[in-house]
């Protein structure tokens, strides 16, 4: 059975359900016991052996880029797609 080492993660929605808290940062980014949402699910791939990262982002990409810098988290790449719609 082979690896699995790339994974592309969600994060393009709204938010909409969320609001307020969703008003000025994106969903995958709110904190949860002081630890953005998406870190809870990186953490888990990259445990499991995921090295390459793949994530949509839609409303305030800047703060994805922000958040990733040098497209990496924790020594793994990763690739920001925006989508428009």
């Amino acid at each position: 059975m082979s690896t699995i080492t790339q994974a592309f993660v969600l994060s393009a929605g709204l938010g909409t359900r969320l609001r307020p808290l969703t008003d000025e940062i994106p969903k995958p980014l709110i904190p949860i016991f002081q630890k953005p949402l998406i870190t809870f699910a990186l953490d888990h791939l990259i445990a499991a052996g995921v090295g390459k990262f793949v994530i949509n982002m839609h409303r305030f990409p800047e703060t994805f880029r922000a958040f990733f810098p040098g497209n990496s988290y924790a020594g793994c790449s990763v690739a920001l797609i925006y989508e428009p719609e």
